[in-house]
């Protein structure tokens, strides 16, 4: 028995080096990806350049070498790992990364703008917001019906919502999962923007109820074209407008997660003629 135990414990640990030495498939080769001087954004990761992939226009985030840390790489390794894991219509298509020595590269489709852009140009109309909310609320519902572990996006933001057109009409797609964490695993405190953040993420305490906060402060965003404050929270959910909006604002700004609806009853209600 005991050589038999010892047998099995030197072949699990060859395994173990052998999967270590195997890449991701979410690793492609730097050679294939063309950077150009054309700047979409930047972020407190990196910035955002068009790029070309396989004959594709795509956009590239370059890793700003600063933050370049094992700790950080492992955190660069984890968004990598969720984001391709994730399929859904309503979430930015993930393509690929590098894994070389080098300043990793995040290639992803490339969208027309962001929300926040958008809002900064103008006032959104009642078919775009009922249509950018729903989408953000269906990228949600998937992340959080993801099995066999739930995700929590945690970082839920105008900026955050890249949008193409469809017709006439704008609709949304949810990027950036990089605080995006599985439900079981530590979670750190305040991961995305404070003034979209819920009460208890500035705890350990955290549920998908976070995600629920955050999109009733970026609808409330969305109706009323001004930038949120937690401070002004009850003036600016006072300003909007449509009724049904501003009900479902407050029951997302409630200060009890529990009291709160799950996004999939968001989207019953959103989903709901007027």
């Amino acid at each position: 028995m005991t050589e038999l135990e010892r047998t099995l414990s030197t072949a699990q640990d060859e395994l173990r080096d052998y999967q270590r030495q195997q890449s991701p498939e979410w690793v492609i080769s730097r050679d294939h990806i063309q950077l150009t001087d054309k700047f979409l954004g930047k972020g407190g990761w990196g910035s955002v350049v068009e790029g070309k992939y396989c004959g594709c226009t795509v956009a590239v985030k370059q890793i700003h070498e600063l933050i370049l840390s094992p700790h950080n790489l492992k955190l660069f390794e984890r968004e990598m790992d969720i984001a391709s894991r994730c399929r859904h219509p309503c979430l930015l298509q993930f393509i690929g990364a590098t894994n070389d020595e080098g300043n990793p590269l995040f290639v992803t489709e490339l969208m027309e703008t962001s929300l926040r852009t958008l809002l900064e140009q103008r006032a959104l109309c009642e078919v775009e917001i009922s249509l950018i909310s729903l989408d953000v609320a269906r990228a949600l519902n998937y992340l959080h019906q993801k099995q066999p572990s739930p995700i929590i996006h945690r970082d839920i933001s105008s900026a955050n919502v890249l949008l193409w057109r469809q017709g006439e009409h704008w609709r949304g797609k949810v990027s950036d999962y990089g605080t995006a964490n599985f439900i079981q695993q530590t979670m750190t405190v305040a991961p995305g923007a404070m003034i979209y953040s819920a009460p208890e993420a500035y705890t350990k305490n955290q549920t998908v109820k976070v995600d629920v906060y955050s999109f009733g402060v970026l609808l409330c965003e969305m109706c009323i074209r001004e930038m949120p404050d937690p401070q002004k929270r009850v003036r600016q959910v006072t300003m909007v407008k449509n009724k049904l909006n501003r009900t479902l604002i407050r029951r997302c700004l409630e200060s009890e997660p529990e009291a709160r609806p799950s996004i999939q009853e968001i989207i019953d209600e959103l989903e709901e003629p007027n």
